[in-house]
């Protein structure tokens, strides 16, 4: 049984309010290379809502977290835009992930959807926010482009000119947000499986992620084993 509407919307809704609840609380790691990019560990529930409660969930939990952001996030409207990007183009990685693994009929485990979830998402995500940061860079503000050249070469040792610096800037800001899809998807398929499988019999099957992989696959069919029994 799938989730209703009602579930859907009211646990997207939860887990925007935590996502709000970690950007509050600044809990978040700089990327040293480039130090205004920050690896956002408010994005994880985010995922955990998509994964647990399918596109509308992750779309929910993602407007929340934007529009907490446009009131308190720096650089509005801009920056709430590039991190609504960002953690929409990892959630648009896991639904991917899930369709292309329902078209080729295959359902993994946990961390196999994770992998490729990991994979298209970083594909997705590198390339969007690496040309938003090229557009704020070089377009939008300028001049904190020597800025971030400047933060850039004092972390590999040597100053960089101009134009290699806006280039390795924009190189190491497709690997920073490589490695968030990573830091983001990871958590967030340790979650969802423990919540999936912390449910007994048909429960776990009512959530999203229980649709495109094996989690609480084999807990529901040992429920239906006891039940049959007695």
């Amino acid at each position: 049984m799938n989730m209703t509407r009602t579930q859907t919307i009211a646990g997207g809704a939860v887990f925007g309010a935590v996502s709000i609840a970690i950007s509050l609380l600044h809990l978040g790691v700089p990327f040293l290379p480039v130090p205004y990019l920050v690896f956002e560990f408010a994005e994880i529930p985010v995922i955990i809502s998509g994964m647990l409660f399918g596109p509308v969930g992750a779309l929910i939990s993602a407007a929340e977290y934007w529009g907490m952001l446009q009131l308190i996030g720096q650089f509005a409207p801009i920056g709430p835009a590039a991190a609504f990007l960002g953690v929409g183009s990892t959630a648009v990685g896991v639904i991917f992930a899930a369709k292309v693994l329902h078209r080729l009929n295959i359902r993994p485990g946990i961390w196999g959807f994770s992998a490729l979830a990991i994979v298209i998402g970083a594909l997705i995500r590198a390339p969007v926010e690496t040309l938003v940061n090229f557009g704020i860079l070089v377009y939008v503000a300028p001049g904190f482009a020597p800025f971030a050249a400047h933060s850039l070469g004092n972390f590999l040792g040597y100053q960089l000119s101009p134009g290699t610096g806006l280039e390795l800037v924009l190189v190491f800001t497709a690997t920073f947000n490589i490695i968030q899809t990573i830091v983001s998807v990871l958590p967030s398929a340790a979650v969802s499986e423990l919540a999936i499988l912390r449910l007994s019999g048909r429960r776990g099957q009512e959530y999203w992620l229980s649709r495109f992989t094996r989690v609480g696959s084999k807990k529901a069919d040992r429920s239906i084993e006891v039940t049959g029994s007695a």
